[in-house]
């Protein structure tokens, strides 16, 4: 049963089996209401077996506005002819008439059975060892994978699969659960297995074998989704045997999941992600790991050029210098500070003691107009450098960015480039080693201005 607000009717979906879940398609339209501000949005089971729908009851179907505040209100479907029941009173059953109610066919009993079966654990009021011995032959005997399931979650809430001193209760689960011949089991017991984040060597081992070898889609989705619960490198041989099923590629899940896993491991593990993603046969894997590399802050182990600069930090660059192109940086690259000595700043370094890293740019110096290199730059707390500006091969300014040389933190620099007007030049820039010893340079503006 499931409720359209827009519709204002109680609709049917069947739930048919597909790949690792199931598809909804259209039953019956099984209740009309017929009424404008009928706006049901949950349905529940009672212990008389009526449908209970919670209805909103307003005009705006959305919530945005609380046209009739008084009017929410329950609706129960019962089948026509129905015979009243007594009022349940699962309080005052023994521990074994709890477990029995697992098998009733109206699954009220059966959750609330088993929420009180969990109340008396915690209350230390229950036979945990008689309890577990009449739910492990019910499991063993039930017809069906949704009977075993019940049985399956009331040893789970009892504590059946908790480890504790000298009980090993994961163990069942990894033994028994796991090699199970119902595919739900198998994936229930990786879903419990994992709820704590701390699955045993066991469990893990266990689970990289299921990936590879298991047939069943529904076992593959709970383990791609358990793997999101795992620390990084317990996650690798589960995801690549998982991404190798060539025929969950077109899974309504699968593929999502284990990319959701792999995601967050991409940028400090680029290189073994995007050799996952490239053996694999989930294209959506190639794809996603190509588009979060170049996201940005992936790092890759790639040999780099000395001197080489990429794209992303001319792009960093521009950010101070807009037009001027990056060239030689040495140690660290262009890195952008969204705060450095309280504003913004893009670092650079020389590539070495002999060889500058430098900002340069082709120039049309205007004719008629006074035009100046503004800079505003600084250094390294610890450090200095040596700014050179040349005009073609010669030298405009030469000076030391330094503790002693820059009051307030940030030197702020003027070249008059007026004597090159209606001339183009190629202006550079040069952050230089002095003593070749944090020879950072920080700058803040560079740009050229003409009045």
């Amino acid at each position: 049963f499931m409720c359209n607000i827009h519709q204002h009717m109680v609709l049917t979906d069947i739930m048919e089996p597909k790949g690792s879940s199931y598809v909804g398609k259209h039953g019956d339209d099984f209740m009309p209401i017929n009424d404008l501000a009928w706006v049901g949005f949950s349905v529940e089971t009672g212990p008389e077996g009526g449908v209970y729908i919670l209805d909103w009851h307003d005009t705006d179907i959305c919530g945005n506005a609380i046209n009739f505040p008084q009017s929410g209100r329950i609706y129960r479907i019962m089948p026509k002819g129905v015979k009243p029941i007594k009022q349940p009173n699962l309080r005052s059953l023994s521990d074994e008439e709890l477990v029995k109610l697992q098998m009733h066919s109206n699954d009220w009993y059966v959750r609330q059975a088993r929420v009180l079966l969990q109340s008396r654990l915690a209350d230390g009021r229950l036979d945990q060892k008689a309890v577990w011995a009449q739910l492990k032959r019910m499991f063993e005997t039930a017809p069906n994978s949704s009977k075993k399931l019940r049985a399956l979650w009331a040893l789970h809430v009892t504590d059946r699969f908790k480890d504790k001193p000298g009980f090993n209760g994961s163990s069942v689960l990894v033994r028994f659960m796991l090699n199970n011949k119902d595919e739900h089991v198998r994936a229930w017991a990786i879903q419990l297995l994992c709820e704590d984040g701390n699955p045993s060597e066991g469990a893990l081992e266990k689970f990289a074998k299921l990936a590879e070898e298991d047939k069943s889609p529904v076992v593959r989705l709970y383990l791609a989704a358990a793997l999101q619960r795992l620390e990084f490198d317990q996650r690798w041989s589960i995801l690549e045997a998982l991404s190798k099923h060539g025929e969950d590629v077109d899974d309504n899940n699968i593929p999502r999941m284990l990319w959701f896993a792999l995601e967050p491991m991409v940028p400090k593990h680029a290189q073994q992600a995007l050799k996952l993603a490239v053996t694999s046969k989930m294209p959506k894997l190639q794809e996603f790991v190509a588009r979060r590399i170049a996201g940005g802050d992936a790092q890759l182990n790639i040999p780099r050029a000395p001197g080489a600069v990429s794209a992303k930090e001319q792009r960093n660059m521009q950010q101070a210098a807009p037009g001027f192109k990056v060239v030689d940086v040495g140690e660290k690259g262009v890195v952008k500070h969204s705060v450095f000595r309280n504003i913004t700043a893009v670092q650079t370094h020389p590539l070495n003691r002999k060889k500058p890293c430098y900002l340069v740019r082709e120039l049309e110096i205007p004719k008629g107009k006074k035009t100046h290199l503004q800079l505003k730059v600084s250094h390294h707390p610890h450090g200095d450098w040596q700014l050179r500006v040349l005009a073609g091969k010669k030298v405009l300014t030469d000076q030391i960015v330094s503790a002693k040389t820059v009051k307030d933190e940030w030197l702020d620099v003027t070249v008059d480039l007026s004597k090159y007007a209606g001339t183009q030049i190629q202006l550079r820039i040069e952050n230089r080693a002095n003593d070749w010893r944090n020879e950072w340079a920080y700058w803040h503006t560079v740009k050229v201005v003409s009045q």
